[in-house]
């Protein structure tokens, strides 16, 4: 399990993208659809909101991107500051 702060940017034909405060680039495959609908992370509501996520890399089911890892956050929690 990793974990991290990162800024939402928004959702890509590929998944939710967030950077980091290096402004490094991440982005998340797959989310729970409770934070999708929690953060409304399919609209721009909280587009440059920060969270605390939790997330997981895994390998790829098809074959054809064996080098890609998948990103899964397992928990999101937005910053208050």
């Amino acid at each position: 399990m990793n974990y991290n702060r990162f800024k939402y940017i928004g959702f890509e034909y590929k998944g939710f993208v967030f950077i980091d405060k290096n402004n490094k680039q991440t982005i998340f495959n797959k989310c729970n659809s409770e934070f999708i609908e929690k953060f409304k992370l399919d609209k721009d509501d909280f587009v440059n909101e920060w969270f605390n996520i939790n997330y997981f890399t895994t390998r790829p089911i098809n074959q054809n991107n064996m080098n890609e890892d998948v990103l899964i956050i397992s928990e999101m929690k937005l910053i208050l500051e």
